[in-house]
């Protein structure tokens, strides 16, 4: 919200920023901001510290469906789906992850939730469904389920060996097929016609 409104004043850089009257970033947004603006202007400040861009922690996809589900092969397919949506987005940001983490919220609110570290670079889809049915497999009590979750963490950018070892792999990698899809006619534009139903959307 105080970037919405920075940006309706026209503050749009941090120089707009610095270069703003004291007496307006006071009544108009508090101490907070015009203190902001004067450790921006301090010698000791870092601004190398302050404005360098930090990888994200984890990347994550979650859906809640229209209807609770209890077959255990739709559910994998949703979060198989899930999974791909992560990976999809994880390696359009150039990433890999070295760690899976999977929720599940039930028809009565309950919340479980698993995560595992991967002993190898996670980057394709099948793998991703591998990773998946494991971990439904240890996680699914058999009720009902309503939600579900998935993330990578453990990111790193993605390596030269990882692309070298997808080149060498009989299967073909359709993840760049899939974003090149996704960027002309927007992100659900591959979606399984099996869970389309429940998606809710």
């Amino acid at each position: 919200h105080t970037l919405i409104k920075l940006s309706s004043y026209g503050y749009k850089k941090a120089i707009d920023l610095i270069e703003a009257d004291d007496f307006f970033l006071y009544s108009n947004f508090g101490n907070a901001l015009l203190g902001l603006k004067k450790a921006l202007l301090t010698n000791s400040f870092s601004r190398t510290e302050f404005f360098k861009k930090s990888f994200p922690k984890s990347i994550g996809h979650s859906m809640t469906l229209s209807r609770d589900i209890d077959e255990g092969e739709l559910i994998n397919r949703v979060a198989c789906f899930l999974g791909a949506r992560v990976i999809y987005r994880m390696r359009r940001k150039g990433f890999e992850a070295e760690g899976v983490s999977l929720f599940l919220k039930y028809s009565d609110f309950r919340v479980v939730r698993t995560s595992r570290k991967l002993n190898f670079p996670l980057s394709d889809t099948q793998r991703m469904n591998q990773v998946l049915y494991w971990l439904i497999e240890e996680l699914w009590d058999g009720e009902p389920v309503r939600a579900l979750g998935v993330s990578c963490n453990r990111l790193k950018p993605s390596s030269s060996l990882s692309k070298q070892l997808s080149l060498l792999d009989t299967k073909k990698d359709l993840v760049p097929i899939s974003l090149k899809i996704e960027e002309a006619f927007g992100k659900y534009s591959l979606f399984p016609a099996s869970i389309l139903a429940i998606s809710g959307l």
